[in-house]
């Protein structure tokens, strides 16, 4: 986990890597927040964690598919080096 970006799920197949500057507490949040207006998320709009918010600074979709793939090449990777 890093202290100034998360992934923001928007569906089952769709997600957004979310940057903002360090938030303190962010690894031990129960909670996190985004503002949203009119049912989207821009760089005007805040992300929240506890008391602290910030503005974000960047928002990028993130290509699922890849990921997936990526995570199914280190988990076959993992099992070969078990065995």
């Amino acid at each position: 986990m890093s202290k100034d970006e998360i992934v923001v799920w928007s569906g089952l197949n769709k997600a957004y890597l979310i940057r903002f500057p360090v938030l303190p507490g962010l690894q031990f949040a129960n909670a996190i927040a985004v503002t949203s207006t009119a049912s989207t998320v821009d760089k005007f709009e805040k992300v929240i964690v506890g008391r602290d918010r910030c503005f974000i600074q960047e928002i990028r979709p993130v290509d699922v598919k890849q990921m997936k793939a990526d995570r199914k090449i280190l988990r076959d990777q993992q099992k070969a080096t078990q065995s």
